[in-house]
């Protein structure tokens, strides 16, 4: 019934944003990548500086493994140089494709910029810990516990913190 709703809706309203942006987080929430890949894009086509959209186009094509992440990454720092979220994604996706050095830098300058983000320093202590550092790796795992209740994923951070 909803995925009727959906396919009508867009068909009708083909330039309801609003309806496309919630219809991508929605299947992205969903994992449902390629699908929120093509919203994502259908956005991009009307509005391509949209800096929401570029980054989470980034990060699902990142899981995707299509290397066109990167590029939609770029063009969203480009935009938005000192968003949190967007370097983080950025970063992210460097460390991933083998780009650690940059990436890395990136995810610091996103941490200094959001350091109650527990999701963005988990994935800075991910990433030191890929690329072997694992006593700033540590030292990152050490401030999400003392976040404590405030960050929500604690399991992860025992779990990296049980790996190294």
């Amino acid at each position: 019934m909803a995925e009727k709703f959906a396919a009508s809706r867009l068909q009708t309203h083909p330039d309801d944003f609003g309806f496309r942006i919630y219809l991508a987080d929605l299947v992205m929430t969903q994992k449902d990548y390629a699908r929120a890949a093509k919203q994502y894009r259908a956005i991009l086509d009307q509005q391509p500086n949209d800096i929401q959209v570029l980054n989470n186009l980034a990060w699902v094509l990142g899981e995707l493994k299509d290397p066109k992440a990167i590029d939609y990454a770029e063009q969203a720092a480009k935009l938005a140089p000192d968003s949190p979220a967007v370097l983080d994604t950025l970063g992210t996706l460097l460390v991933d494709s083998g780009n650690a050095k940059r990436g890395i830098e990136l995810l610091y300058k996103a941490v200094s910029l959001a350091p109650d983000a527990g999701d963005i320093r988990l994935n800075l202590a991910r990433a030191l810990v890929k690329d072997g550092q694992k006593d700033e790796a540590k030292k990152e795992i050490a401030a999400l516990e003392r976040l404590g209740d405030k960050y929500l994923n604690q399991a992860a951070v025992a779990k990296l913190r049980q790996g190294l």
